[in-house]
């Protein structure tokens, strides 16, 4: 057996072998392998062309035409079966005479739904009843932004924000919005 002066000796021959290897340059990567830098491209003279001038002449100049863009409105979707089913709860409390019950159906059916114009009107309708008219009146007024391609709902936007206002007693802004109710026949 080797003794461990021996072993250490040997140990420490092998560590300096390996750290000499790591020092050294890997063949792969020397200069004289590395393809030389082009500072310029390379062109083919068979290749280049040159650009010919046009003369004023032949260039014919045609009146740009004017397209008028196309405005596709969305279809208006069917309701969910949720909201149909929170419109008809609303429609009977409002027969029975419970108009907060019916206020929260529209409001859950809102939250579903919450860009459907007809049931914001419906809604700004009920504050309305309910003796709310600046509520109704803001209603009314998404309402009508919502309704952008439907008239008569934006008709009814107006006239529902005519009366809410006439209530407010703000007679010059009731007037105001029946004149642009009157403007969308």
């Amino acid at each position: 057996m080797l003794s461990k002066k021996w072993w250490v000796t040997l140990v420490i021959i092998l560590l300096q072998v390996s750290c000499a290897r790591q020092s050294q340059p890997n063949p792969i990567f020397t200069k004289r392998q590395m393809p030389p830098l082009q500072t310029e491209p390379v062109i083919n003279k068979a290749e280049t062309y040159q650009l010919k001038s046009v003369p004023p002449s032949v260039i014919i100049e045609r009146p740009i035409p004017i397209v008028k863009p196309i405005i596709v409105r969305p279809k208006a979707k069917p309701l969910s079966s949720a909201v149909i089913a929170l419109m008809s709860t609303a429609d009977e409390n409002i027969k029975a005479g419970r108009l907060d019950a019916a206020v929260v159906s529209i409001e859950r059916a809102l939250r579903i739904e919450p860009r459907n114009a007809t049931l914001t009107y419906k809604l700004a309708e009920l504050r309305l009843q309910q003796s709310k008219p600046l509520l109704a009146e803001n209603i009314a007024r998404k309402a009508a932004l919502l309704a952008a391609g439907d008239k008569s709902l934006k008709k009814k936007s107006w006239l529902l924000i005519a009366q809410a206002r006439h209530l407010q007693q703000n007679y010059e802004g009731a007037r105001e919005a029946q004149l642009k109710a009157q403007s969308l026949d």
